[in-house]
């Protein structure tokens, strides 16, 4: 074999071999090279006519209308060292507070922070404080001045009256491992409750109306039986939206059930007109609409509620739609390409007649009218 074509072809072999041992032994590192170029959206939130991202890009402000993508008006990625993104986030007062996190696989990542809670300035998006955390952070809401931050293995609540210097007033650890995902509150008799979605754990109910002494009220398993007697196989559960006196929560497939016959896709319906005595319900989206492409965590993930529909995450299907003029029998309408490219879908919000939702790979942001 002449020189001119022995060298490029053992370059070749060279480079192929350490793409394979990079994507077989070393995850991190094949993690860092795709997220250097895919920085993809994990939340979106918005206040009047301006919308925000968090992902591996950081965080971005928009003027939210209805091009897509949006115009952006400013972006923050200094945090985003040492394998930290943008997870989550809200808005109080002049400030965001966003949840990062480490991106490595596993519960804890042994290098650099796990978690950090970043107070920003709304108008510049300036970082004016910092907490790290030794876990990972999901999500952040305030309710007046309560700010909860969850996290893989337990949450936080801070009194945020000073929104610039929030007080931490209460802190679990679960004593193994529990994930505490996605969370909405929920006011009831002048009592304060947060739901949270507990992963493959299914739900559960903590009574935060005196926050220094909150309290676990109830706990829901994803599996066990429904209200109609028929059972769930193993599932998770990622994100919940309060629709008093129900909640509707995410239901998809585990990496374990993905595809196989114990996937099931679509939404868990909660009837919490009686703490005590919880109903559990699930609409199921068919498997002729399912999608196809694996992300990470096997969608739906994300929920979000505008009037009288919710939406869901859902891959390159775009968004899988549920009617609630019946709030205790939502009805499944189908899915809707949002992108119209077969983009894979992550986060979704409603505001102001729009739906706005996020890529999994890239910080495209789409933007859907649902008036």
């Amino acid at each position: 074999m002449k020189k001119k074509v022995l060298y490029p072809f053992l370059a070749l072999v060279l480079v192929s071999i350490a793409a394979v041992s990079v994507n077989k032994f070393n995850p991190y590192l094949r993690t860092d090279i795709f997220r250097s170029f895919a920085k993809g959206n994990w939340y979106i939130t918005s206040e009047n006519d301006t919308l925000y991202t968090m992902g591996y890009h950081g965080v971005r402000k928009y003027l939210a209308t209805s091009t897509t993508p949006p115009q952006l008006l400013d972006e923050n990625d200094e945090f985003c060292v040492d394998r930290i993104m943008g997870r989550g986030g809200c808005i109080h007062g002049q400030y965001l507070y966003v949840t990062a996190r480490s991106f490595l696989p596993g519960a804890v990542n042994n290098k650099g922070n796990n978690g950090e809670l970043l107070i920003m300035k709304k108008s510049d998006l300036s970082i004016i404080k910092k907490i790290e955390y030794d876990i990972k952070l999901v999500e952040a809401k305030t309710f007046g001045n309560l700010l909860v931050v969850s996290g893989l293995k337990g949450f936080y609540i801070y009194d945020c009256g000073v929104p610039y210097n929030p007080k931490i007033v209460f802190t679990y650890k679960h004593a193994k491992y529990r994930e505490y995902q996605g969370f909405d509150f929920i006011k009831k008799d002048e009592k304060l409750f947060v739901a949270f979605t507990l992963f493959g754990e299914g739900l559960e109910i903590w009574n935060v109306t005196d926050p220094r002494n909150s309290i676990a009220i109830c706990h829901i398993p994803i599996d066990k039986k429904m209200t109609d007697g028929n059972n769930l196989p193993h599932a998770q559960s990622m994100d919940i939206v309060t629709n008093y006196p129900y909640l509707y929560a995410t239901l998809g497939p585990l990496s374990e059930t993905f595809n196989t016959k114990k996937d099931r896709r679509g939404i868990l319906i909660y009837d919490i007109s009686n703490m005590d005595s919880v109903k559990k319900n699930v609409v199921l989206i068919p498997e002729v609409d399912w999608y196809r492409k694996k992300t990470g965590d096997k969608q739906p993930t994300y929920i979000t509620k505008y009037k009288k529909k919710l939406y869901v995450n859902f891959a390159e299907k775009g968004i899988a739609i549920f009617n609630i003029d019946d709030p205790a029998y939502p009805q499944y309408q189908g899915t809707e390409d949002i992108s119209g490219e077969g983009a894979v879908i992550q986060p979704v919000f409603a505001s102001n007649g729009r739906l706005y939702a996020g890529s999994y790979y890239w910080p495209t942001v789409y933007t859907y009218e649902i008036n």
